[in-house]
């Protein structure tokens, strides 16, 4: 999503501390290039949000063949994070239209809901199939924010399937620290920001429902080594 320095890429993975990164990286002396996708992205956007995520391929074909790095997260808790993050934009963006509220929702509406049907299209890309999908969850049919969907994604997704040069863990956001710091001289402060509201639901979390997701949005990544 940004080139630093014009030598390292950084692959943002949503739930993962992408709007802390933003606003550290844009708040230090660092030299960074937002990608011109994306600023196109954030002129015709009417949402005050000042990112958005790429793929690897996408960042490359924008910056050329650089060295990457993402800040990773356990696949299970970014996908609940993800989750809460979805319901509540969706109920900024649309009032008291979603179907179900945040607090009521279980494992039950989640395996109805957030199914094969529902990864293949965020996978694919394929726009019709993610509005479809992307409606279901409103009373009544809404403005396209399919693109919230993605969020959901894979970090696989996001990387293709490939490690990138540099992974860093977001429990330990002081490695990557260091090593910003070590490549480029520059200590970047970075201030927690977007974190979930961590609201009471009726989700029960167990074995059934980690094994559901894993098999619905990561296993295709590890049995076939490539995307969909």
């Amino acid at each position: 999503m940004l080139l630093i320095n014009n030598e390292l890429i950084w692959i943002s993975i949503p739930r993962c501390a992408s709007v802390s990164l933003i606003n550290s990286f844009e708040s230090s002396v660092l030299k960074i290039k937002k990608s011109p996708l994306i600023e196109s992205f954030i002129k015709n956007s009417k949402s005050n949000l000042n990112h958005y995520h790429l793929r690897k391929s996408q960042c490359i074909d924008e910056f050329g063949i650089k060295e990457t790095f993402c800040i990773n997260r356990n696949w299970f808790d970014r996908w609940l994070s993800a989750l809460e993050y979805f319901f509540d934009v969706s109920k900024n963006a649309h009032k008291n239209e979603l179907i179900i509220d945040w607090k009521d929702v279980d494992n039950e509406f989640i395996y109805k809901h957030f199914n094969t049907n529902f990864a293949n299209a965020i996978y694919s890309e394929n726009i019709e199939e993610m509005r479809d999908c992307y409606n279901s969850f409103f009373t009544k049919i809404n403005k396209n924010l399919t693109g919230t969907l993605c969020i959901f994604g894979s970090k696989n997704f996001w990387t293709e399937n490939e490690k990138c040069t540099y992974e860093f863990d977001i429990t330990e956001i002081d490695k990557f620290i260091a090593f910003i710091n070590d490549r480029f001289g520059v200590k970047l402060e970075i201030n927690k920001m977007n974190d979930t509201k961590k609201i009471k639901n009726k989700i029960e979390v167990n074995d059934e429902l980690k094994t559901f997701l894993w098999d619905t949005f990561e296993s295709r990544f590890v049995k076939k080594g490539n995307l969909v």
